[in-house]
């Protein structure tokens, strides 16, 4: 028998090891949730980047040929008016010539604004690529007067400045190449085709020059999974693909079947997360591409608040720019981010790796968590400054080593009582106009009691208006909003801004977070007020509640309803109030209250 040489074992040992571990360290794959962490590391930290919306339907402002876009979207103008395609290659792709476009000047003001990605419309559903591509000659170097790769030149200037790059491709609709997009919404004879085709050739062939020809591609965000028509295949190419790049994080959009590294949030800003890693991305105004003549900008306190409020909820923000024609951000975009970067200049230790917010709901802001060496950090957001200079921490039930105010060197103090701690002698103003950050120290595990709803002496839930988390569409301008507090209080503003024959209701929703002591049935009672008649309402907990209100007369006639029985499980219970489909109306409605009576 042979002696073995366990030198050359210990190392085929290692190598075998490696290589199988390696191996499941990708997306689509059977990795454990260790692996998986480690993989999306960077992303979970980076809690904020930029999306960039840009081709060559920024020429076009909702208009062409006198006809005009009825929708939002300024980059689904093609589709909107049915543009033919060699009339779309000419008179729009022929006109794309942005002189003005610097790359380094777009990525040093995602750097400056502490930005830690980027993701970049490599191809939207026009089918016009931004990159060179050998695979489809109607891309922005063969097509267009421009001539230069968009997508090398921003790559590049990502990895000067230290920022992960990620590529958008819309890769189940294509309204150029054959077989590219649903054949009953075809409009163009050159349209027809086989979507199969379609997808393995242009589909793969992109997606692969992108993850080969570019260095490192961190992220890759798919688009219109819900208009894919082969469910199986574009999962069995999308595996193939991330091998190219095993590190790369991918969004839920391949498919309707697809696994995911994490949740996409389209213009819905949440109010709760039930998953480890999740990304919401809105636009400034209505279109996510440039469309001049889109004039509501929501403001930089807004963008700034709603950046923090996902950092709040573990989560990660992906702030949209839609550049002009000529290459350059518009004023907007540039106010928007100055105003962040500032911010975030002397708060960003509040942003970046952070946990969620450790309470349950804090009257004056938001809160973020995390973890220096043996000390635990609370960075406490307050957007609503006290006047008599005290902030009360209801729920902290510990002794804080240090108290400071970032951006400041004034010295409050801090009061230890029976329900919390309170922090003394804070300066008469604010630090920053829309968040002032103050950070406690901690130097001992923490004790803090979340604040979750409990039951009153008869054993009943009163979930006020002032309690509720909210889940809201901004780009419909009606947010839920909340007047007065406690018993008083009233969620206002709850109505359908823009009424139309596809969506008659919002989608905006409320939360309650309860804790409940054992398994058990209560009858629900909702108190509100409405001018309307046929509102639908559902209610959903451990079961579903759906009924439609009747008219109380007016907004401020509030009376009781029965919506039905609901099980609560021990434990903690989210009960989420909404109104029913897209199709249910749910407009002007006001709610004061909701009764949970146990049975």
């Amino acid at each position: 028998m042979k002696s073995l040489n366990y030198s050359k074992i210990h190392w085929i040992l290692i190598f075998t090891i490696f290589t199988f571990s390696n191996a499941f360290a990708q997306p689509y794959s059977d990795e454990n949730d260790s692996i998986k962490a480690e993989r999306l590391k960077w992303y979970k930290e980076a809690r904020f980047g930029m999306f960039i919306h840009w081709g060559a339907y920024s020429v076009l402002d909702g208009e062409y040929k006198g006809m005009k876009q009825k929708g939002p979207l300024g980059e689904w103008i093609m589709q909107n008016l049915k543009i033919p395609i060699e009339d779309y290659r000419r008179d729009v792709v022929g006109q794309f010539n942005p002189k003005n476009f610097d790359a380094e000047k777009w990525v040093k003001s995602a750097y400056d604004a502490g930005m830690k990605y980027i993701v970049m419309t490599t191809k939207h559903h026009d089918g016009f690529a931004l990159f060179n591509s050998s695979i489809s000659d109607y891309n922005i170097t063969a097509q267009s007067p421009f001539k230069r790769d968009v997508i090398k030149e921003l790559s590049d200037a990502c990895r000067k400045y230290g920022l992960k790059f990620g590529v958008y491709y819309s890769q189940a609709q294509d309204w150029y190449h054959p077989g590219g997009y649903l054949p009953k919404s075809r409009w163009d004879k050159k349209q027809e085709g086989d979507w199969n085709t379609y997808f393995k050739t242009i589909v793969k062939g992109q997606v692969t020059e992108l993850l080969t020809n570019y260095g490192d591609i961190s992220l890759i965000w798919w688009d219109s999974a819900r208009t894919i028509q082969n469910d199986s295949l574009a999962i069995a190419i999308g595996k193939e693909l991330v091998k190219l790049q095993p590190k790369v994080i991918v969004n839920p959009r391949l498919s309707l079947e697809a696994e995911k590294d994490f949740n996409t949030y389209e213009q819905v800003i949440p109010g709760i997360l039930d998953y480890p890693y999740n990304e919401l991305c809105i636009t400034q105004n209505r279109s996510w591409s440039y469309k001049p003549s889109d004039t509501i900008w929501k403001s930089p306190d807004f963008i700034l608040k709603t950046l923090i409020h996902m950092a709040s909820l573990g989560g990660n923000f992906l702030f949209n720019v839609g550049p002009k024609p000529n290459g350059e951000f518009p004023v907007q975009s540039i106010e928007a981010i100055n105003y962040i970067g500032d911010w975030m200049d002397i708060n960003g230790e509040s942003i970046y790796g952070t946990k969620a917010n450790p309470f349950y709901k804090l009257p004056y802001g938001e809160a973020t968590m995390k973890t220096n060496g043996n000390s635990q950090v609370i960075y406490l957001q307050v957007m609503k400054w006290p006047s008599n200079r005290e902030l009360n921490v209801e729920g902290l039930n510990n002794n804080v080593a240090k108290v400071e105010i970032l951006g400041s060197k004034s010295n409050p103090k801090i009061k230890n009582y029976s329900e919390g701690i309170l922090i003394q002698n804070l300066p008469s103003n604010p630090v920053h106009p829309t968040s002032t950050v103050i950070k406690l120290t901690i130097n001992e595990p923490l004790n803090i009691n979340p604040g979750y709803l409990v039951p009153n002496i008869e054993g009943d839930f009163v979930l006020f208006a002032d309690k509720a988390l909210f889940t809201t569409r901004p780009q419909f301008d009606c947010i839920p909003e909340v007047k007065g507090t406690e018993e008083d209080s009233v969620i206002t503003n709850w109505k359908n801004c823009i009424p139309s024959n596809r969506m008659i209701n919002t989608g905006n929703a409320s939360h309650w977070k309860i804790d409940a002591p054992n398994d058990g049935n209560y009858k629900v009672i909702i108190e509100y007020g409405t001018k309307m008649e046929g509102n639908v309402v559902t209610l959903k907990g451990a079961g579903n509640l759906k009924k439609t209100l009747p008219n109380t007369g007016d907004l401020n006639q509030f009376e009781s309803f029965d919506l039905g029985t609901l099980k609560l499980k021990e434990g903690i219970n989210t009960i989420t109030l909404s109104g029913g489909s897209k199709d249910d109306l749910w407009d002007e409605v006001q709610i004061k209250r909701i009764i949970l009576e146990k049975m």
